[in-house]
């Protein structure tokens, strides 16, 4: 009879330590838990109070206890007083996700926490929390603290439209916007006691859509002293709020001048419009921020399809100018909760969904992708195609992840933003570049040119059919890249049917076959020689629907 042998426990200590000079933090509002290893002192867990002078004093005995790294967790923003003393000492702070450590089972007191934390940040079980450096957290507290202006600014434009509502005076019907140039310049003439419709109506701005007949209409309602009371009120504070965002936008131009270029040193001022062409909005900075953050980082991020600067802001103010920070780009999408996670069990994806997460940047990027669902951009094109595959929600987020691709791509290696057309991204659905995307464009041309029924002529030279193999497809004439990276075109010869095409302009007759044969070239090398008969088999049939220019012999060497 088989004995049970139960199997051999290995205690926590035993186990290979990675930071032993490491302790733990819990943190709360009014005192601060600290756990050091044991041998490192006689009273190894100590509780220290949150005043300045205390956190100077539980430094200090770090330092004495030979601690160079620290793992701390905490709710709100108390970490971050004592988070600035460590760093300032030269002890590695690490901020890590409650989440991640309270998953353990026990008795839950700050002192087993400051310990737990301890022994697991020393076995290297603890991963830091994101947090850019210096220059851009100032940045980011200033971003932060204008978006939450605009914020306390809007319900003062709903209580202007409801007084208006309640004495039946329906600007809100005749003005996109009631706190534009017209609809401000007629609302402080109401509250300065102009009553006649005709006179309000002549502040009507030469842009308005709605005639001056239809906001006389409009103004025309039942005055309301009281609800003028409220009407004027709610101006004077919405006044003042615009001062004050206009002050920080000071600010904000202040902190972009004391900063370095982060991508060439003394780096000039570049000559850069403020926005794009047709490009509005009442909450923009006050000062040309497009090209201040051009300078800093190196790179106009303004000039990618739905980022304004307002938008660039928001994101450079969350996740800085380093990407060195994220080893690939997929790390930096998963860290912004647009890259899907799925959960596997058995080989099976059973969920696939992306994760809940509260990030700035990610709702920036929402708001791109949302702005480019009606242009005529690869985004925009890309919108679309996703909209009718997975709905509206679904293609929100792909796009912002693609969006978020193209602004990793463009910070990490400084390349200057090419805008793709719909058309582009319709010729080149998985994007214009090689890496990456060549199985799934032999793909997309395969099922073109069979859809078309433009197949025939299978007879090419080895050597062509290589060169070919990755080309374009638009014409012979564009060209195909070489070892060396320059062009060299293939040019048509013609037939004794059809003369040969001028060099220069583009030879679409030719283009079928070179297609063709590339995607012969690429069944000729798989195993799967099945394919290639079956693809033959489809193209006898349809040979006599080519078209009259396509129909000649094309020697394409």
């Amino acid at each position: 009879m088989p004995t049970n042998h139960r199997p051999h426990k290995r205690r926590l200590d035993e186990l290979a330590c990675v930071y032993p000079n490491a302790a733990g933090l819990d943190i709360g509002s009014a005192e601060i838990v600290v756990a050091v290893p044991p041998e490192r002192d006689a009273e190894p867990v100590r509780v220290f109070l949150t005043f300045t002078p205390d956190l100077y004093a539980l430094v200090a005995w770090l330092l004495a206890c030979g601690i160079d790294t620290v793992a701390m967790e905490s709710t709100g923003v108390f970490w971050i007083p004592i988070y600035e003393l460590l760093e300032q000492h030269g002890i590695v702070p690490y901020l890590v996700n409650a989440r991640h450590v309270k998953t353990v089972p026990g008795r839950k007191t700050d002192w087993n926490d400051a310990q737990s934390l301890q022994k697991l940040h020393a076995l290297g079980l603890l991963q830091p929390s994101f947090r850019p450096d210096a220059e851009i957290r100032t940045l980011r507290t200033l971003v932060r603290y204008r978006a939450e202006l605009i914020e306390r600014r809007a319900p003062h434009i709903n209580h202007m439209i409801q007084a208006l509502k309640h004495m039946n005076i329906q600007l809100n019907l005749v003005l996109t916007d009631v706190t534009g140039v017209t609809g401000l310049a007629m609302l402080r003439a109401m509250v300065a006691g102009e009553r006649d419709p005709q006179r309000l109506a002549h502040f009507r701005q030469p842009g308005c859509k709605h005639s001056e007949a239809e906001i006389v209409k409009a103004l025309t309602g039942t005055w309301d002293e009281a609800q003028l009371f409220v009407l004027r009120q709610a101006i004077d504070l919405f006044d003042y709020y615009t001062t004050k965002i206009g002050e920080c936008d000071t600010k904000l131009e202040q902190q972009y001048q004391a900063m370095e270029s982060r991508w060439e040193p003394n780096a000039p001022l570049p000559d850069l419009p403020p926005a794009k062409p047709d490009s509005k909005s009442k909450n923009a900075l006050n000062f040309n921020a497009r090209a201040q953050i051009a300078r800093v980082i190196g790179v106009d991020l303004v000039a990618v399809m739905g980022l304004s600067a307002v938008t660039v802001q928001t994101i450079l103010s969350e996740i800085g100018t380093d990407m060195e920070r994220f080893p690939t780009v997929k790390h930096f999408c998963s860290w912004l909760g647009l890259a899907p996670h799925n959960d596997i069990s058995g080989g099976k994806v059973l969920r696939s969904r992306t994760m809940k997460v509260r990030n700035r940047a990610n709702q920036a990027f929402r708001q791109a992708a949302q702005s480019v669902a009606k242009s005529d951009s690869s985004f925009g094109a890309y919108y679309r195609a996703m909209r009718a595959r997975l709905g509206p929600k679904q293609a929100i987020v792909a796009t912002a992840h693609k969006i978020a691709r193209t602004v990793y791509q463009l910070l990490k290696t400084g390349e200057a933003y090419r805008e793709e057309s719909a058309a582009e991204a319709r010729l080149y659905p998985h994007g214009h570049t090689i890496d990456g995307t060549r199985v799934a464009a032999r793909r997309w041309l395969c099922r073109q040119f069979l859809s078309n029924a433009v197949l025939g002529c299978h007879a090419f030279p080895a050597l062509h059919i290589v060169r070919a193999c990755y080309g374009s497809g638009t014409g012979v004439h564009t060209g195909w890249p070489n070892d060396s990276d320059t062009r060299s075109p293939l040019p048509c010869r013609g037939s004794a049917s059809s003369p040969a095409c001028t060099r220069g302009n583009p030879c679409d007759r030719a283009t079928p076959f070179l297609v063709w044969s590339r995607l012969q070239a690429r069944l000729i090398r798989s195993p799967a020689q099945g394919r290639l008969r079956r693809l033959d088999s489809y193209a006898a049939p349809h040979s006599s629907f080519l078209m009259p220019a396509q129909s000649g012999h094309h020697d394409v060497g």
